[in-house]
């Protein structure tokens, strides 16, 4: 009887020495860092640098600890297909076949050259093999995220028509990229007061809509256009820019100029297309829904009135009454369905007033045609 416990006794005895978890501490263990943001400190996750010019070098720190008992580093390598070498010493690469001492560790490095920036965090996972391999693994994992942001300005005011008109400004900020942004901050080179935003951080994925305006000068009335820079910074995210340029609506000396509605087009389409409000060949380079516009016609109606839909204007034939020499870079004119002449006079209606950009070129005489494109439509 004592002899079968005695048996009993030494078989639990035999079970327990092999589930002991002493064992279990014998296995060793990998950590893995990055340096992305090149300060010459690994953490797990690092957006890379703020100002990164691709292609960009990361470089990543692997700490292998042997646990309770001596291992020998059979492989190491990692999910971006490194050759695990590294300008920082010693490489990955250097320490297959090395013994790690019981109690002990061995810290190596790899680089990884990413081309661009990443619409999603890069998660990188190192694989180390120890001993006879098969089933002696471990892995760890690292993340680099790309901070960044967008900005799109805008204003709701298409054409500016007076000294000291205020124009606002509306600033979508964005963040565009795979990192909470922090210390957002929006400076406007041509605005009344410093612009407010709602919020100083954005997680990825998020917006925020920012305000401010200007009243405009007497120089930028002479000017043609009133323009600014906006710039979005922030601590992570590099500088964004976004500029936006408003014309001003500029009548020529003495009356203004007239282009055919066919030619223009659908108003609602009309940004963007050419013209040409001025020359010899004007009947012949203007289509009018109301028929085909004389001859004598050069294109310049000296209405001394400011025009606005729905007026008429009547002028004399040819450039019987001069237009300017020189004409603004900006310049508001008459769009025309009809362009008729009786007698010595000629008529017509104002269908349109829109704004052009001038091109080079243009002089008071007919044979050197005035051409632009329409940049805005005032009514």
């Amino acid at each position: 009887m004592l002899g079968a416990f005695v048996l009993a006794l030494a078989v639990l005895a035999a079970a327990a020495a092999v589930v002991a978890p002493a064992s279990a501490a014998t296995r060793p263990s990998v950590t893995l860092a990055n340096d992305a943001n090149h300060d010459g400190v690994f953490s797990q996750t690092e957006n890379v640098a703020k100002n990164a010019t691709y292609p960009w070098t990361v470089t990543y720190q692997v700490v292998l600890s042997a646990g309770t008992t001596a291992h020998t580093v059979a492989a190491v390598s990692d999910s971006m297909g490194s050759s695990m070498t590294s300008s920082q010493s010693p490489s990955c690469a250097s320490v297959i076949g090395a013994t790690i001492p019981a109690n002990g560790s061995l810290t190596c490095y790899f680089d990884v050259t990413l081309t661009g920036p990443s619409s999603t965090p890069l998660v990188d996972t190192v694989t180390f093999d120890w001993d006879s391999r098969g089933g002696d693994t471990a892995t760890a994992s690292s993340e680099v995220d790309f901070p960044s942001l967008s900005l799109q300005k805008s204003s709701t005011t298409t054409v500016v028509t007076s000294v000291n008109q205020v124009v606002p400004y509306s600033y979508l900020v964005t963040n565009t990229g795979t990192s909470t942004v922090t210390g957002i901050s929006l400076s406007d080179n041509n605005v009344d007061a410093a612009p407010s935003c709602p919020a100083t951080s954005l997680a990825p994925g998020g917006s925020m809509t920012c305000t401010a305006s200007h009243t405009v000068t007497a120089a930028e009335d002479a000017a043609g256009q009133v323009s600014n820079t906006a710039t979005v910074s922030s601590n992570e995210a590099a500088d964004v820019q976004s500029s936006l340029s408003i014309p001003v609506e500029i009548l020529a000396v003495g009356g203004t100029f007239v282009v055919g509605d066919l030619t223009v087009g659908p108003v609602a389409n009309a940004v963007g297309e050419s013209v040409n409000f001025w020359g010899a060949q004007w009947w012949k380079n203007n289509s009018l829904s109301g028929g085909t516009g004389p001859a004598a016609f050069k294109g310049f109606e000296d209405s001394t009135a400011t025009p606005s839909c729905g007026m008429n204007w009547t002028t004399d034939p040819g450039n019987s009454t001069p237009p300017p020499s020189t004409i603004p870079q900006y310049m508001a004119i008459i769009v025309a369905s009809t362009v008729t002449k009786s007698g010595p006079a000629i008529s017509g209606d104002i269908l349109h007033v829109v704004i052009v950009k001038t091109n080079p070129g243009y002089a008071g005489n007919p044979g050197h045609a005035g051409t632009g494109t329409i940049v805005s439509v005032v009514c």
